[in-house]
């Protein structure tokens, strides 16, 4: 197991977000009859979403085996299997994507989630942005080796693609704590119990992915869009 997974085997969460943000897609689009999470990760919204669409029958897609494991073992009544966002089926009233977009493009996943939608349907989607249109170097250092970019070219993309925004919003301090919190609980914990050089490296280094973030929250975060194809 590599160090990167070993520092976040068991954590709820793969990437910021929080209940607030469901609810204010459900407060959009209303109740749904079929539903995908895509990127699913541990299944960190998966009570969320249930919950604010109590009717719903949801489907879920990862690319990492364990995570599909830990959703089938938390979430029987889920049907959630491995494979890639760009290939969910459907179709679905909404497709709920936290933080897993930028894997393979803003253009690839709307092209390819236009057809796994049904008429009216809606994808809700979390995305790197800068808030800011000259961020500093720091900031720009904490995506690593991604291009994040300013909220309005985001924005854009999302329209050249043939989509129209209907809501978006920053994802806020709560969504981030609920994602760092446990992890640098986790780091801390393996910093003090492990002997292997591996696993301390890649501690130390959400920890200070953890500080990074909160050092330059003002600029870089993720924002969430609400859109549905033109």
């Amino acid at each position: 197991m590599s160090g990167f997974f070993a520092v976040h085997k068991g954590l709820p969460r793969e990437g910021p977000g929080s209940e607030a943000d469901v609810a204010r897609v459900a407060a959009s689009v209303g109740q749904v009859s079929r539903l995908c999470d895509a990127g699913c990760g541990p299944g960190g919204d998966l009570a969320a979403l249930r919950t604010a669409f109590p009717k719903v029958r949801i489907s879920a897609v990862d690319a990492h085996a364990p995570f599909v494991g830990t959703v089938r073992d938390a979430h029987p009544d889920v049907d959630v299997r491995v494979g890639d966002l760009r290939d969910l089926g459907g179709p679905y009233d909404l497709i709920w994507s936290a933080g897993a977009v930028y894997i393979v493009g803003i253009a690839a996943a709307l092209q390819a989630w236009r057809g796994a939608l049904a008429p009216g349907g809606h994808v809700a989607f979390s995305h790197p942005v800068f808030f800011s249109d000259d961020p500093s170097d720091e900031a720009r250092a904490f995506w690593g080796g991604y291009q994040a970019q300013p909220v309005a070219a985001v924005l854009d993309a999302v329209a050249a693609a043939g989509w129209w925004v209907r809501d978006q919003w920053p994802v806020g301090p709560e969504g981030w704590e609920a994602y760092y919190g446990p992890l640098e609980a986790r780091a801390k914990e393996l910093i003090g119990a492990t002997d292997s050089r591996t696993m301390r490296t890649a501690a130390r280094l959400a920890l200070e992915e953890a500080t990074a973030w909160r050092r330059h929250a003002d600029e870089t975060g993720y924002l969430f869009i609400l859109a549905a194809p033109v």
